[in-house]
């Protein structure tokens, strides 16, 4: 699924997390820097301006087109040092993945420009995540 996602929407990279009790934490990461990786698989509730703290909030999927002008990044000095270990997010996609309307997860992708990803490329990655 990581995989399809990344490709789909030319990313460089991704990670796959689990969501319980409020909280995420990546258990699969695809092509992640390390340092990234690392800061990922910590356990984690994230703000309610990042985008999985949108995303936990909404369940609906989530695509920064520009992570530097963000309202997370600009307002959270530990959103600033995630997009620095990220070496370079600029652009990110999260879409939920949901099991009988309960969100269970979410998957991550990553550009290292600042973009717009193509909306087929989203509509596609949601409908593949949906299924779980």
């Amino acid at each position: 699924m990581l995989q399809n996602a990344t490709r789909l929407c030319d990313a460089k990279f991704g990670a796959l997390f689990e969501f319980a009790d409020g909280a995420f934490r990546a258990l699969s990461n695809l092509n992640t820097p390390p340092a990234l990786a690392d800061f990922n698989r910590e356990l984690r509730v994230w703000g309610p301006h990042t985008a999985l703290g949108r995303l936990a909030h909404t369940r609906q999927t989530v695509h920064v087109e520009d992570a530097l002008a963000d309202r997370a990044y600009r307002e959270d000095a530990g959103r600033k040092a995630a997009v620095q270990l990220g070496g370079g997010i600029r652009t990110l996609l999260a879409v939920p993945m949901l099991k009988e309307d309960v969100l269970v997860g979410a998957i991550t992708i990553f550009r290292q420009s600042a973009c717009c990803m193509r909306i087929q490329a989203i509509a596609l990655s949601a409908r593949s995540t949906s299924r779980m």
